[in-house]
């Protein structure tokens, strides 16, 4: 099932291997979207970030979120075929700047190594659907 985190933050920074800045937003909410076969539910998904979030929005994308863990070794076989998940996500993020175009939309790299820096955690919220 698709899941979405979202943590409610003072800032957030995103560094990539060399530790340069990517990306940084201040007051916002960290949305991580998880990779898995969702592609018939990408409206579904901004939705469900346009109905629970009214604030700006850092959005990353997090294959992690999806593993299956057994024993030690997490197993990936539910996630989404790669190419597709890129798409995804650019669509994803294209629609909810353009829907909301009063709130900053900023993103993380796609497949990329990156350091996530929050400040001032205030709640996550976990939704599915």
């Amino acid at each position: 099932m698709p899941r979405l985190v979202g943590q409610f933050v003072k800032n957030c920074k995103i560094f990539d291997k060399n530790e340069n800045l990517v990306n940084e937003l201040d007051n916002c909410v960290v949305i991580y979207l998880s990779l898995s076969k969702f592609s018939e539910n990408i409206n579904s998904s901004i939705k469900l970030i346009e109905d629970n979030f009214n604030i700006n929005i850092m959005l990353c994308s997090q294959i992690t979120l999806y593993a299956k863990i057994k024993s030690n070794k997490p197993s990936f076989h539910d996630a989404e075929d790669v190419d597709i998940s890129r798409e995804n996500f650019k669509v994803i993020f294209d629609r909810l700047k353009f829907n909301n175009p009063n709130r900053i939309v900023k993103r993380s790299r796609f497949r990329e190594y990156q350091e996530i820096k929050l400040t001032n955690v205030y709640k996550t919220v976990y939704l599915e659907y």
